[in-house]
């Protein structure tokens, strides 16, 4: 680890990065001279520049190293310190997020501040989640929004208007593995796409694009959630807000997405952030205090140790909703319910005959699922007939009750 201070900041630059991010990024070794190394590449006019990159145990290192620094910064057009973060963090994607962007503001209010970061962390824990289950809408973060929040970082803030700097994980094994149970080696790393997904929902942002399918927003792009973060983002900037990317080059990225890794978000973008939250909630149909009866095809535990937090128990009821039977509605329980669940699925396999449970709660259609949010009463029925009829019953009572009333 080599120690390097550039402007009042130190750094801990782990040598072998060096190497790698030259490597990554087009730098071809030329000559080696003992321990050290000579880099090249070229400019789009063909001119030819070198690096010197020296052994790391050389007198002096941090006057070699800036010289490194200074060609690598006059090569890509970007600041030093800019790309020193980049060869530290060279395995992670770095956003840098400037608030009131072209705006001079002395100061934020700490309240601000707060709802800042919960709002970032919003941003990136509902884009992890729509990567585990693409959902319009969630009632709370899933797990792997959750994990992988916890193990993006804080950066260096920078000049200019307020920016925070937000370092995340593009390949770590824990988000590797996701529902499925399979490993994903052979696709876009999970970190990397939860970026991609930010950075395509702040293009679609940009442009205000007509919205004709909603499945395909919240496939791709936006879910509800990010919508509210990105929103609330605006309204305490009170005026443009800027993202950027660095995406790291251990992860091949698409011209596409490189050409387009800096949007300035107008102001104006909360009506159309509004627009969208709104069109996710009210596209498909929603019925609230609905009482749903039927068995149990499913279960999908996701135990996180140590940390129940960070655990979904998510099961699949088979029931009748309205004039359509036999439908699949999707629940997310709490551990004590779920294990209550697991106990009369067994039961059922066991004995060959389906156990029957009743829930009720807010039901939720999209375009391909249901959804059942806010649950509440989760339990076994015994007798289904006589359980409608009890219903029914109370229910007829409170009506006879306000019509005398």
């Amino acid at each position: 680890m080599i120690e390097y201070k550039y402007d009042g900041t130190m750094y801990l630059i782990p040598y072998s990065n060096l190497s790698i991010y030259l490597e990554k990024n087009g730098w071809i070794i030329d000559e080696v001279r003992g321990t050290s190394k000579i880099y090249s590449n070229e400019l789009e006019t063909d001119f030819k520049v070198t690096i010197l990159l020296p052994d790391k145990n050389t007198r002096k290192i941090g006057s070699y190293l800036f010289h490194v620094f200074e060609t690598l910064s006059d090569f890509e057009g970007r600041k030093q310190e800019a790309i020193i973060e980049s060869i530290v963090n060279v395995d992670k994607d770095i956003w840098k997020i400037s608030l009131a962007k072209g705006m001079n503001i002395g100061s934020l209010d700490l309240n601000d501040v707060e709802e800042i970061i919960k709002s970032i962390k919003n941003l990136f824990s509902y884009s992890a989640s729509s990567e585990q289950d693409a959902k319009p809408y969630f009632e709370k973060s899933l797990s792997t929004g959750k994990s992988f929040v916890k193990e993006c970082k804080f950066g260096h803030t920078y000049t200019g208007s307020f920016g925070f700097t937000i370092i995340t994980p593009i390949n770590n094994p824990q988000y590797q593995t996701l529902e499925t149970g399979l490993d994903d080696e052979l696709s876009v790393p999970l970190g990397r796409r939860i970026n991609e997904r930010i950075l395509k929902s702040l293009e679609l942002v940009y442009k205000e694009e007509e919205i004709e399918d909603v499945t395909q927003i919240y496939e791709e792009t936006l879910n509800a959630n990010m919508c509210i973060a990105l929103k609330k983002l605006l309204e305490i900037s009170k005026a443009d807000v800027e993202y950027s990317v660095q995406f790291s080059p251990l992860c091949d990225t698409p011209a596409a997405m490189k050409d387009k890794s800096t949007i300035c978000i107008k102001h104006s973008g909360v009506n159309y952030l509004d627009f969208i939250y709104k069109k996710m909630h009210t596209e498909y149909e929603l019925i609230k205090n609905f009482t749903l009866r039927g068995s149990i095809r499913e279960l999908k535990g996701k135990k996180s140790e140590g940390d129940d937090d960070n655990s979904d128990y998510n099961i699949i009821i088979i029931g009748d909703v309205g004039n359509r039977d036999g439908e699949k509605i999707h629940i997310t329980l709490n551990e004590n319910d779920y294990v209550k669940a697991c106990e009369l699925h067994k039961e059922s396999v066991k004995r060959k005959k389906e156990k029957m449970i009743k829930i009720s709660g807010n039901l939720r259609r999209t375009k391909q699922k249901w959804y059942l949010d806010s649950y509440f009463n989760f339990e076994e029925l015994k007798d289904v007939q006589l359980d409608i009829r009890t219903d029914n019953a109370v229910e007829n009572k409170t009506q006879k009750n306000l019509g005398e009333y």
